[in-house]
């Protein structure tokens, strides 16, 4: 049953969604004080802090800010901490202490402490835990054939690159908050379909193993594949529920990036990132499923020169081709939750995004960082798990941002979605391309093959100009 109401359980959420910049600030602001629930000791809210790790991240940030011309063009970087005013959040001792994030990947990296170390150094982060789980049971000798033929939008190797970027996001939100790696390769368990070696059926089979096992307090899966995918159609994609459902039985809140390919998914043949797409538009699992929070992208729209904040995130896309993934499933329909932002929508069915964050690297990217603050408001809750946080997004903060007609209008590009913050906040985006290609500034579909990415993730580059990573499918 979705909770119409705040709970004790959605305060801490909202306290800490309250406290960051951008598009949340103004609407999270304008909410009246939440009164203090009946019972409830007003310290009782308030975690307790440790000082030596605020005079760890206040001097962090003094350094962020002292050096942020030559830090500028990190991503993710101190631009994300500026632009969120995660700052604020340190300082007041809301570091991710006493919380576990789950990070779902494909393959392990045995170097991926140094790698963060690297980072950790050069901002004056303290170093986290990381811990890495085989859910289904040891790695192969081998990285499965069905993975190693999609290359770098899915072999072994591409997720490297993805497990780092995931782990360095996280750490860089919630610095004190523990990371767990679930190492769940495709094909574990029995040799499937293409569609199941780009979305392992075994990651879901993670959900439930950490979930039944409490290792976590909320999940990021930087993986999918479209709906339209499956051999064995909407019977196979279901075969899928079982983890988003243990996780939300479980109060763990699930994160998933929405993809880098606008409205249109790769198939589950690419071998590229928005290489070879659906024709025509197109969700993916999980994030469409409505237990799931489905993250797409922004860019901060702060200062290269000391980071302040010049206005409202603009949607990420890149060149065209590169643009988080938004759409209309056309399996599960529309939740509850969203019965608010139906005439919004026009759809029956349910829509994604849910919620962006930056996705300079993809929404890759975005999905981890939300989990980042999400293990911010658990401290905040003293470390008892939030729940799915959907309904408060929606019930709480409404729709943000502007129809996708619009936005169209006020672009330069053609864009592929219009959300903007939390409450799917996009019409029908067929109308949005028919506005465009009445123009004649839209051929469509394009599948160009991606250009390889100049470095991996925490490498600099120029904010708003990176390319969707060549990495696994988000």
């Amino acid at each position: 049953m979705i909770p119409k109401r705040l709970t004790r359980k959605t305060l801490p959420l909202l306290a800490a969604v309250a406290l960051l910049t951008g598009p949340l600030v103004a609407s999270a602001q304008a909410l009246p004080a939440a009164p203090p629930l009946a019972g409830q000791a007003s310290r009782a809210t308030q975690p307790a802090v440790n000082p030596d790790h605020i005079k760890v991240l206040a001097a962090a940030l003094q350094k962020m800010h002292d050096n942020y011309a030559s830090f500028a063009n990190f991503t993710p970087g101190p631009q994300d901490i500026f632009d969120y005013n995660i700052g604020n959040l340190w300082l007041k001792g809301i570091d991710g202490s006493g919380t576990t994030v789950a990070v779902i990947e494909g393959w392990d990296d045995p170097g991926v402490a140094a790698f963060i170390h690297v980072r950790d150094v050069r901002y004056g982060l303290p170093d986290p835990v990381i811990q890495t789980i085989y859910p289904s049971g040891p790695l192969p000798a081998q990285c499965p054939p069905g993975m190693v033929a999609l290359g770098s939008y899915g072999s072994c190797d591409a997720w490297q690159g993805e497990l780092e970027l995931d782990v360095l996001t996280v750490h860089l939100i919630a610095p004190y908050a523990k990371i767990v790696i679930s190492a769940t390769p495709a094909d574990s368990e029995i040799t499937d379909d293409a569609a199941s070696n780009v979305a392992p059926p075994e990651m879901m089979h993670a959900l439930e193993y950490i979930s039944a096992n409490h290792i976590a307090n909320a999940i990021s899966i930087s993986d999918g594949t479209g709906e339209g995918t499956y051999s064995f159609g909407t019977a196979q994609l279901h075969a899928n529920d079982p983890g988003p459902l243990a996780a939300a039985a479980a109060g763990i809140p699930v994160l998933n990036a929405t993809g880098d390919c606008g409205v249109v998914q790769n198939l589950a043949v690419a071998n590229a990132q928005c290489g070879n797409t659906s024709p025509g538009p197109q969700t993916a699992t999980w994030d469409d499923n409505p237990w799931v929070t489905a993250v797409g992208g922004t860019v901060p729209n702060v200062s290269k020169t000391d980071g302040s904040k010049l206005g409202p995130d603009p949607i990420w896309h890149v060149g065209g081709i590169f643009s988080e993934g938004a759409g209309f499933s056309a399996v599960f329909p529309r939740p509850s939750y969203q019965n608010g932002v139906a005439r919004i929508t026009g759809s029956r069915m349910r829509s994604v995004p849910d919620i962006t964050m930056d996705a300079q690297s993809g929404t890759s990217e975005s999905a981890p960082m939300v989990a980042g603050v999400l293990a911010l408001a658990t401290q905040l809750n003293h470390g008892r798990n939030l729940g799915p946080i959907n309904p408060v997004l929606y019930d709480i903060l409404g729709p943000l941002g502007t129809p996708a007609r619009s936005w169209c209008r006020a672009s330069p590009r053609p864009p592929d979605s219009t959300s903007r913050a939390a409450g799917a906040p996009w019409t029908r985006v067929r109308s949005c391309r028919r506005w465009w290609r009445r123009r004649g500034r839209l051929a469509w579909p394009v599948r160009p093959e991606m250009k390889q990415a100049g470095s991996s993730a925490g490498s600099s580059t120029a904010s708003g100009s990176r390319p969707a990573p060549a990495g696994p499918p988000r």
